[in-house]
């Protein structure tokens, strides 16, 4: 979701994406993730960067949607999708999973 990325044109998948591939996973797009997951402003409202603009709650646009993957828990929460893969820095995949609520989340281990 960065401005400076925005035009970039990906050569190759990502492994994950590559195996998610292999096995039929039909890829759909990317979600809106917050920008560079806060480490250049502390200012940011949760879910937001600068090609995608602001990621809503899904039940109520007041609430907020917590952590840089909000994107990934929004459209789980309105059935857009079975699953989503978010980026993990504190709580960026388990925090916005908690705020739309009955959404699982799994932080994966190092490695």
């Amino acid at each position: 979701g960065a401005y400076v990325l925005h035009e970039k044109k990906m050569t190759r998948d990502a492994p994950v994406v590559k195996k998610l591939r292999e096995h039929g996973c039909l890829i759909l797009g990317r979600l809106n993730l917050s920008e560079w997951s806060y480490a250049l402003t502390l200012n940011a409202p949760s879910g937001f960067c600068a090609v995608g603009g602001q990621c809503l709650h899904p039940e109520d646009m007041h609430k907020d949607v917590s952590g840089s993957s909000s994107g990934p828990a929004a459209g789980i929460k309105l059935n857009l999708f079975t699953f989503s893969l978010g980026t993990e820095t504190a709580g960026s995949i388990i925090s916005p999973a908690m705020h739309v609520g009955n959404v699982c989340a799994l932080k994966p281990s190092l490695g």
